[in-house]
């Protein structure tokens, strides 16, 4: 058995250990000269080590070439072969990929990973048997979470499709298939969440929409919008301030409750807004919207 001995330069919460071969002593028993920082300044920092794949501010990817001790920034030699100096605040790890991991193409063809080569080229194996070499920092993952989303949440894409995350890929965009098989992609922040409350709404919610159709949440976006499927399958978006609430108590008035109206039509509350108008469907199935102080108590 070979046994090296070696100096550990850094060790990161992935559990992946840098380290520097210590030099020997010569055949007539010199003892060897000591490391100097500039010694280990060309394997790893206190952030990252060189040729770890990683991910720039502005979403592009690269391979850290060189950094130093004495200071966090580190040389990124991008895909297009440009080298730029960054500071490793500002860099994101991109997981390591292992032979067997699920992946998506950037061509959202789904794949595994079938070996791993030097430089970030990855062989993966597709869906209809054909195996092909990719760059490690164009394939989506499965084994990451980024801001809250991650592999098999359910999700809304843009377009308002209910579809499961396939995969997130390092520029941010996030790979989901549809119930019916379609593959899509989107930016993680034009993606709506079914795992986040806003203002006292949250997944699955029955709320009216702003033009008084009763409805269920079917995800929130960063922006603050509301994907609402309404009862006729129709599915449309709203801003979280235009959604009436069904759940919520204001002046004595809930969703449900039977009223009068100022003009002394018979209604039905059918939800309440944050501004304090109430949304009510009357006797003759009318729909309108009125002032709650403007309602009067039938019971």
């Amino acid at each position: 058995m070979k046994i090296l001995i070696a100096l550990v330069t850094a060790v990161f919460t992935s559990g992946q250990v840098c380290a520097i071969d210590l030099p020997k002593a010569d055949n007539a028993g010199n003892k060897p000269a000591s490391l100097s920082t500039s010694a280990l300044t060309s394997l790893c920092n206190q952030h990252f080590c060189v040729e770890e794949d990683v991910m720039t501010p502005d979403g592009r990817t690269g391979t850290i070439i060189k950094l130093s001790t004495k200071n966090t920034f580190v040389s990124v030699q991008e895909a297009n072969g440009s080298v730029l100096s960054y500071d490793s605040k500002n860099l994101t790890r991109l997981p390591n990929l292992k032979p067997g991991d699920a992946v998506v193409t950037s061509d959202l063809q789904e794949a595994v990973v079938v070996a791993i080569f030097e430089k970030g080229a990855t062989a993966i194996k597709l869906q209809n048997g054909q195996i092909t070499r990719k760059n490690a920092a164009d394939l989506g993952r499965t084994n990451v979470k980024l801001d809250g989303i991650t592999f098999k949440d359910q999700v809304v894409s843009s377009d308002l499709v209910e579809a499961t995350v396939l995969a997130i890929f390092p520029n941010h965009a996030v790979a989901m298939k549809s119930s019916d098989g379609q593959i899509m992609r989107d930016n993680i922040d034009d993606v709506g969440r079914t795992n986040i409350t806003v203002d006292g709404i949250t997944f699955k919610d029955k709320v009216i929409s702003s033009d008084l159709e009763e409805g269920k949440v079917i995800g929130i976006f960063p922006s603050g919008a509301v994907a609402i499927k309404i009862s006729n399958g129709q599915k449309i978006r709203n801003n979280i301030a235009d959604v009436g609430h069904t759940d919520i108590t204001v002046h004595g008035f809930t969703a449900g409750d039977k009223v009068l109206t100022s003009n002394l039509m018979e209604a039905t509350i059918l939800g309440i807004f944050r501004s304090g108008a109430v949304g009510l469907r009357t006797n003759d199935g009318k729909l309108m919207r009125s002032n709650i102080h403007d309602l009067g108590h039938t019971s």
